[in-house]
């Protein structure tokens, strides 16, 4: 199930690092024991506008369905300029990071950028913290 959510401090909060985000979605990500995704939606500032979070992405691939999401809004809206993506996988282990990731990961770039949004960073979480961007080798976008 896909839903947006209001965001309290709606333009106040700017994400300009990963660590930010991370902090930003902690509380999400302590209390999630099913799989889901969220997608933060920002500014030219990179201020969080809203946060769409898309339960039961059980499937990997699944990411795409959230990034036709935020196509879709995207083409409604003009105030969103960029996307950070968390996928939280709970159990996977991701030891060395997906490398089907590094295939989404250049996928969804490509579709983000079509659709006049940047794709900043996608965060995995399993047992542990993967960043396809950094698999791909491409630098921060930051």
């Amino acid at each position: 199930m896909a839903c947006f959510r209001s965001v309290s401090r709606s333009r106040v909060d700017h994400l300009n690092d990963p660590t930010t985000v991370l902090s930003y979605v902690a509380g999400t990500l302590a209390d999630s024991v099913h799989p889901m995704t969220l997608a933060l939606l920002l500014d030219r500032d990179r201020r969080v506008l809203s946060v769409l979070r898309v339960d039961n992405t059980t499937d990997h691939d699944d990411v795409f369905t959230v990034a036709e999401i935020v196509v879709g809004g995207a083409a409604q809206r003009n105030d969103f300029s960029a996307v950070a993506l968390a996928s939280i996988r709970p159990g996977w282990r991701g030891d060395l990071g997906d490398l089907d990731d590094v295939d989404r990961w250049l996928e969804l770039d490509d579709e983000f950028h079509l659709a006049g949004l940047e794709l900043v960073e996608w965060f995995v979480f399993g047992r542990r913290l993967s960043l396809p961007r950094e698999l791909v080798g491409e630098p921060p976008r930051w």
